[in-house]
Parts: C-alpha cells; sequence; structure tokens
C-alpha cells in the first residue's frame, strides 16, 4: 500500500497576519472595536434624541438676572392682593373662608390650578379691633397640593384683602406678600 502525500505536504503552512499577533492582542483587539461601536452607537442614539436647543443652561450673569426678573414679577402678579365682602351676619373668619374658596374655585374653573377643592381651613393669627389677621390652607386634588393663603378682615368696613402666598422659583429670592394682607 502506497501513501499518497496532498499537494501542499511539502510546504509549510501559512499563518493569518491576525493569528500571529500576541495573544493578549488577540484578545484586546475585538474588545476594543466593539467598544468603539457602542460608543459610536451611544454618541449617535444620544445626538439625534437630545438635539435641542439649551433653553435652561444659561450662563451669562445678565441672563439669569433677566430671568430671576421675570420670576419676581410672575410670584408678585400671583401674590397680588384680592377684595371680597364680608355679607350681613357673617364673621370675618366666615368671611375670609368664604372669599378664599371662592377664588379657588374660581382658579379651578379657569384650568390655573388641578381641583377639586378637598379640604379648607382659616384661623387668625393676630390682630384685634378693626384689623384681624387670618391664615388659611385650602387643599386640592386627590396629589394632595397645598395653597396658602393670608388674609385680613376689616368687621368695621365689611371687606376682606387676601393674598395667596407662592413659592418663589429660587427660594433665597424671599419675595414678601403685600402688606395689606398682612
Amino acid at each position: 500500500m502506497q501513501v499518497v502525500n496532498p499537494p501542499d505536504a511539502g510546504r509549510p503552512r501559512r499563518r493569518s497576519p491576525y493569528r500571529s499577533l500576541p495573544p493578549w492582542l488577540q484578545w484586546a483587539l475585538p474588545f476594543a472595536v466593539a467598544g468603539v461601536l457602542v460608543g459610536g452607537l451611544v454618541w449617535y442614539v444620544n445626538h439625534q434624541t437630545y438635539d435641542v436647543p439649551q433653553i435652561a443652561n444659561v450662563t451669562k450673569p445678565s441672563a439669569i438676572a433677566a430671568q430671576n426678573q421675570q420670576g419676581t414679577v410672575i410670584v408678585k402678579q400671583q401674590q397680588a392682593p384680592h377684595e371680597s365682602r364680608i355679607t350681613a351676619g357673617q364673621t370675618p373668619i366666615a368671611g375670609v373662608h368664604a372669599a378664599v374658596l371662592h377664588y379657588m374655585h374660581h382658579e379651578i374653573a379657569l384650568g390655573v390650578f388641578d381641583g377639586p377643592v378637598t379640604r379648607s381651613a382659616c384661623t387668625q393669627t393676630g390682630g384685634s379691633g378693626s384689623r384681624l389677621v387670618f391664615h388659611c390652607t385650602v387643599t386640592a386634588t386627590s396629589q394632595v397640593v397645598t395653597y396658602p393663603f393670608d388674609a385680613v378682615a376689616d368687621p368695621a368696613s365689611g371687606v376682606v384683602t387676601y393674598c395667596q402666598r407662592v413659592e418663589p422659583p429660587i427660594p433665597s429670592m424671599n419675595i414678601p406678600v403685600s402688606k395689606r394682607c398682612t
């Protein structure tokens, strides 16, 4: 029996250039390529998803001052004093309570606040004679949002002046409620 050698039996086998690399590089190269591909994909998706103007990222001092000034104006408008009348036979605390509830129901009907009103209470916090000072809280919606109010009642004239207390956009701004309500 005669053994037949294949045609390339006498020649040395040729190795691929990749297999001629050191073993540690053979392991590191596929992971590096995969890392670059994943990084590129993440960058592309992030660029396509969040490619919007940066409105909130204001760094210029003049722009920050303008935003703070606008926030102050808005809070002052929301805290503006409102007046109501105490009806005949109504106590001052009942008049304040009715005025605040009427305001809240009106704002809910306009869509300014979520409703309905679930709880409300007013307590006298000071004053005497012709100037009684009150603090009221109105809770609205099932998410329990509480709206605080400061009010002053003048029983002699039958006038109630009340202001909603609003948190400023930046807590350190400290925008006071009108003196007519405190």
